[in-house]
């Protein structure tokens, strides 16, 4: 069974593709994401273009790994680069808590310190 991808359909992918890889370059050029935020973000624009301009590839690709249907590879890459991306995430906010946590309690021991600084030089 040979998988065909219309021409369209491949100028849809192309279009798509280039649109959103263009607005990430255009985001980390103002510096707005991470390089390696990049490279994921537009993994998720690539990878459907590898699904529609190489659809030969991908059908062997799918029945070399036991996967009946290629696009369940497709969905199933996509899930993949998603969760990588959820679980940076969740790594970037949890270090950012305990660097706020920190800061907090250093600005508690600062001020509790000048508290006390200001209280003996009133009594003396």
């Amino acid at each position: 069974m040979i998988v065909e991808v219309n021409q369209s359909t491949q100028l849809f992918i192309a279009f798509f593709s280039l649109i959103v890889i263009l607005f990430f370059l255009w985001e980390l050029a103002m510096l707005k994401i991470e390089l390696s935020d990049f490279l994921f973000l537009s993994s998720l624009s690539i990878l459907p273009s590898i699904f529609g301009f190489f659809p030969i590839f991908t059908k062997n690709m799918a029945s070399f790994l036991g996967i009946e249907f290629p696009f369940l590879l497709l969905f199933g890459s996509l899930v993949l680069i998603l969760f990588m991306v959820v679980y940076r995430l969740i790594k970037k906010i949890r270090n950012l808590e305990k660097e706020l946590k920190t800061m907090l309690m250093d600005q508690s021991i600062n001020k509790f310190t000048m508290e006390k600084k200001l209280k003996n030089r009133k009594v003396n």
